[in-house]
């Protein structure tokens, strides 16, 4: 699972290496709890590639 937020709007891209499926969405910032929770229950994912800026980002990091 990959996040990028930026600005008003986050992107989400998830990966299985199982099918080679993937998957790729832009969404609004206010739906970013929602969305990650969801996906993350849909997917289990085994780990989440953040940028930087993100990493460092407490709220995103409680999150997930």
């Amino acid at each position: 699972m990959g996040i990028e937020i930026y600005k008003d709007k986050f992107g989400l891209a998830l990966s299985d290496i199982s099918t080679g499926k993937f998957y790729a969405e832009e969404y609004d910032l206010k739906d970013l709890q929602n969305i990650v929770i969801n996906e993350l229950i849909k997917y289990n994912p085994r780990e989440c590639v953040l940028s930087s800026s993100n990493y460092n980002d407490p709220a995103l990091l409680k999150l997930l």
